[in-house]
């Protein structure tokens, strides 16, 4: 008869959020955690009491990435929350890239990957895990990544689907048609769960906007958007006969 004892060998490294005293407490960047070089780390928060915080590639906040970098950040946040992230990268086109999993899994949030001089929209995991991976080849070494990572209640407005980045000039009051959803994707009724402002109203001359939407009753939080009018650019030029642009009011048209 043998005794024999099995010793599981962990392949992460627990991570723990720092502080930078460069932000005030309670703003985004206060709390933060840099990306492995390699491997694999593995952030838990216990609590909502730190609901927001950066996540910066192995150079961290100032510094550019390291080459040869290929490290994964699973970031599990308390039962019933969600994970938003939001940031940009600054990486070799095509060479380096940052991807994000819905979960613990291979399975993409987002596009494929983020690449290049890159911004990165607002992604919310379906659940309470999100990973990040960031890798980078053995040449150049960019500015690599900055990310603001949100801890998410259900009942948090999280959404506007419909809401467009830029409309065109009419001359007329610009329909904004857009939805209002929580983070548990429930579309929310106006001035029943959410107020919303538009400044400056109405949505009419070229310029830019912002919609604010407040929870309100069973729904908490507030989430702003900014958009533009712009006129539309028009002309009769050719390539062989090109409309000039001789003027403000013709470059207010672009």
């Amino acid at each position: 008869n043998f005794n024999i004892n099995l010793t599981r060998i962990k392949n992460y490294e627990e991570v723990f959020l720092s502080e930078d005293n460069d932000f005030a407490q309670g703003a985004a960047g206060h709390y933060y955690v840099n990306m492995p070089k390699t491997g694999r780390s593995v952030l838990t928060l216990s609590n909502a009491n730190i609901t927001t915080f950066n996540v910066y590639d192995d150079g961290g906040k100032s510094d550019s990435h390291s080459s040869s970098c290929d490290g994964y950040l699973v970031i599990n946040a308390p039962s019933g929350y969600y994970i938003k992230v939001t940031g940009k990268v600054d990486t070799e086109t095509g060479c380096d890239w940052l991807k994000f999993y819905d979960g613990d899994t291979n399975n993409i949030l987002g596009r494929d990957q983020y690449t290049g001089s890159d911004k990165v929209g607002e992604l919310l995991s379906s659940g309470n895990c999100l990973k990040i991976r960031f890798r980078s080849d053995s040449s150049r070494e960019y500015g690599g990544m900055s990310l603001t990572v949100y801890l998410i209640a259900p009942t948090d407005i999280c959404f506007f689907p419909g809401l467009e980045e830029h409309y065109i000039y009419t001359g007329n009051v610009i329909n904004l048609n857009y939805k209002v959803l929580s983070a548990d994707h429930t579309e929310l009724t106006k001035d029943v769960d959410y107020t919303v402002t538009v400044t400056p109203s109405p949505v009419m001359a070229v310029g830019k906007y912002t919609i604010t939407v407040q929870g309100k009753g069973h729904y908490t939080g507030t989430l702003s958007k900014q958009f533009n009018v712009e006129k539309q650019l028009s002309g009769s030029g050719t390539q062989n006969d090109p409309d000039m642009i001789n003027s403000d009011d013709d470059w207010s048209s672009f």
